[in-house]
């Protein structure tokens, strides 16, 4: 009897050894440990200094996306940045530069990719030829870069040397330079 219990000793052993990997696989895979971001909104990917560009077909830049920092969440497939901004150029044109504390990168419903500025935003341009310096601000805007257009229905405020403009909502291409006004009031200044 004595020869059989130590024959059994290694089975028991590896019995328990067994039973202990089971238990703590399922304790791991309970707690949220596992390798499975896609579960969770965790960051996978982290950037510091982000710069992106895309170029037209002569290899001319478009529009430029920066950061201070770029979060990637595999989950939504979208980026959050902070010291976020966004430029669209154009040859014959300023450059167009919208700035804020805070942004994000998502995909739109039609597929196309968004940047939804907010904190506080602010869309400066410079004088240059027929065009006068730009200076707007908003609490959010919504950047479509293919259509080279940036919305708001969050209210603006729009100053120039000649006027101020307060609205509800607008609409600006950087393509044409041409901004739709929703629902408000200007003031113009008069010249010496």
């Amino acid at each position: 009897m004595f020869s059989r219990s130590f024959s059994l000793l290694p089975l028991t052993v590896l019995a328990l050894l067994a039973a202990l990997s089971v238990w703590l696989s399922y304790y791991v895979q309970a707690s949220g440990a596992g390798p499975d971001r896609k579960a969770r909104h965790e960051p996978d990917v982290i950037v510091d200094n982000f710069s992106a560009k895309k170029l037209d077909t002569q290899g001319e830049v478009q529009f430029a996306v920066n950061a201070r920092q770029l979060l990637h969440y595999a989950d939504d497939d979208s980026s959050e940045m902070s010291g976020a901004s966004f430029e669209a150029f154009r040859k014959d044109h300023p450059p167009l530069n919208a700035s804020a504390p805070q942004g994000r990168l998502v995909r739109g419903k039609d597929g196309k990719d968004e940047v939804v500025l907010s904190g506080g935003v602010t869309v400066e341009s410079v004088a240059q030829g027929r065009f006068a310096a730009l200076h707007l601000t908003t609490p959010r805007l919504v950047v479509l870069p293919e259509e080279q257009l940036a919305r708001s229905t969050d209210g603006v405020i729009l100053t120039s040397a000649d006027a101020r403009i307060v609205a509800k909502t607008f609409e600006i291409s950087a393509d044409s330079r041409k901004i739709k006004l929703g629902q408000g009031e200007a003031t113009f200044n008069r010249r010496p």
